[in-house]
């Protein structure tokens, strides 16, 4: 019966309802994770569109202009659908490994670390002149006292 529907509609009539602890806001972020993959495959995604290579292409082209956490975010929506129909037995189980996640894919974190130290040592005006933003910018999302330890940093960094 579910070979041929589309993905909104197992996630609609099956997936949700079966789901009494369900909150609306999850609900919602499955249904984003769906129409972003339908949007992706240029028509509505069907349940025999999932299967590895196709998802795994999706979730890179995500991970291009998303941060990695909701690349994951994602990714483990769409397993979860593709979970529960391989239980009910309309699609093929998806494959224990294979689907990676979106650390893999961006380096930005680590960069924005990097950048953070350097952030510490140079100062504010110096960081945003290097990442390119202005200095608000630079101060709220590079100078995290959480990631930077100044004192401990200064004898690592290279001097400029």
């Amino acid at each position: 019966m579910y070979r041929a529907a589309n993905l909104q509609d197992y996630l609609e009539a099956t997936y949700i309802p079966a789901r009494l602890a369900l909150t609306e806001g999850s609900a919602e972020q499955l249904r984003v994770a769906v129409r972003r993959y339908s949007s992706w495959l240029g028509r509505p995604a069907l349940l025999s569109d999932l299967d590895a290579p196709r998802l795994v292409s999706w979730l890179r082209a995500q991970g291009e202009s998303l941060a990695p956490s909701t690349v994951n975010s994602r990714r483990a929506d769409i397993l979860a659908i593709w979970n529960d129909a391989a239980d009910a037995g309309v699609v093929e189980p998806p494959p224990r490994r294979g689907l990676p996640s979106g650390r893999r894919w961006k380096f930005h974190c680590l960069r924005r670390s990097s950048e953070s130290h350097a952030a510490a040592v140079l100062g504010v005006a110096a960081t945003a002149e290097i990442v390119g933003h202005s200095e608000a910018v630079a101060r709220r999302h590079y100078i995290a006292p959480s990631v930077v330890q100044p004192k401990a940093l200064i004898d690592v960094l290279p001097r400029f």
